[in-house]
């Protein structure tokens, strides 16, 4: 059995995989959304590997119309991994009529490609009979456009990302399972793998002893099915990053009626705005209102008594709205108090008050009963290991060594 024998059982048994695997994902309701986009982002996969698995003079002469639609499918990925992301961290996902944009190149393409598709059959037959050298018929051009959307768009995901990593941090005091470091890290190596592929396809005239032999047997795109299948089954375990919560509303969704109440509070800046400034997440017409001195000194003490007299921070699982519900206030401004008078997120103002307390237990007893996980959690972590991480994070020491 020779290699090309070898890569094509394997990208036909991948193929397989992936359907059962769009199957389970599109049946699972917890980010459903999200879950149902990677399925139909591994259904093409699926389907492109097939095709190029039976890439083959005799194959394609026998379903002529097939030889095109692996340049097509390319066009999607980028997008549908990109939106895939955009809904698996949304706070409340749907998709948008204006989304489509994103699947313009491909109906570009479709559209360039249809004199192909509507030819009779026995054109596209005689078209093919040269293989070699009818793949080279247009598809450098479509090639090179493919390359460089995928490379965007996963430049794109990695700074949603990154954009979601400063926001969990601003609404969870727990980032367990919400990290998404995973994922983030398949996204980088499928960035690798992309811009090994353009310097492939630019240098194409010149033999690159690894590049090369990758891009000509589709080892590149083994790694991709891989990567993207690897993708679908962390998701399968996934737990859904924010949860829905009626109880709990927000001042951009209950609009003028919840902002009323506390308007009062608000100030306008005098003059244009050179600086960035305001409260973050009001509604468009408040973003360069700031709080008056003695709201904030109101709500700074609010909170400051909260925290010592109930204590929030021993629930594990504490969000910014939550606490801002325990206030009475908008979570807006209490995100603007800890941001602007504190100067900590979210996540660093609750996990201070929790090595805080684990520090003057350590401190005042000496001798205990309690374990690591006991304490941990009595404080208001989930585990000994988050405990350990944040006591690094915070104080450069671990709660052993302390």
């Amino acid at each position: 059995m020779n290699l090309i024998t070898l890569l094509q059982i394997i990208l036909a048994a991948g193929a397989l995989l992936g359907l059962v695997l769009a199957i389970l994902l599109f049946i699972r309701k917890p980010n459903q959304l999200a879950n149902r986009l990677l399925s139909l982002l591994i259904l093409c996969l699926a389907l492109q590997s097939f095709l190029i698995a039976f890439d083959t003079q005799e194959f394609l002469e026998q379903r002529p119309q097939l030889s095109r639609i692996s340049w097509l499918l390319p066009m999607v990925f980028g997008p549908m991994l990109y939106l895939f992301i955009r809904k698996l961290i949304a706070r409340n996902p749907r998709l948008f009529p204006i989304e489509i944009i994103h699947f313009i190149p491909v109906v570009v393409a479709l559209f360039y490609l249809l004199p192909y598709f509507i030819q009779s059959q026995e054109k596209t037959i005689a078209f093919l009979s040269n293989l070699d050298a009818s793949r080279h018929n247009d598809f450098n051009l479509i090639r090179q456009v493919t390359l460089f959307q995928v490379l965007f768009y996963l430049v794109y995901s990695l700074k949603t990302l990154a954009q979601y990593d400063k926001r969990i941090v601003n609404t969870f005091s727990n980032l367990e399972n919400k990290k998404l470091i995973w994922l983030k890290k398949v996204v980088y190596v499928l960035l690798a793998i992309f811009l090994a592929a353009v310097l492939a396809v630019t240098l194409n005239n010149w033999y690159l002893p690894v590049l090369t032999e990758l891009y000509h047997y589709y080892l590149h795109f083994l790694i991709v099915i891989i990567l993207v299948f690897w993708i679908g089954f962390k998701t399968l375990y996934q737990k859904q990053i924010f949860l829905k919560n009626k109880a709990h509303a927000t001042l951009s969704q209950d609009g003028e009626t919840y902002l009323n109440e506390f308007e009062k509070d608000l100030i306008i800046p005098d003059g244009p705005v050179t600086e960035p400034m305001g409260v973050p997440g009001l509604p468009k017409k408040y973003r360069k209102y700031t709080l008056k001195p003695a709201a904030l000194q109101k709500y700074y003490e609010r909170l400051n008594a909260i925290m010592e007299t109930q204590k929030p921070y021993r629930q594990s699982n504490l969000t910014i709205q939550e606490l801002a519900d325990m206030l009475q206030m908008p979570r807006q401004y209490l995100l603007y108090l800890i941001h602007e008078q504190l100067g900590k997120s979210f996540y660093d103002f609750i996990n201070q008050y929790r090595i805080a307390e684990v520090q003057a237990f350590l401190a005042e007893s000496k001798e205990h009963s309690l374990t690591k996980q006991e304490l941990a959690q009595s404080a208001g972590f989930t585990s000994e290991a988050a405990m350990e991480a944040v006591f690094m994070q915070l104080t450069g020491k671990s709660a052993t060594e302390y």
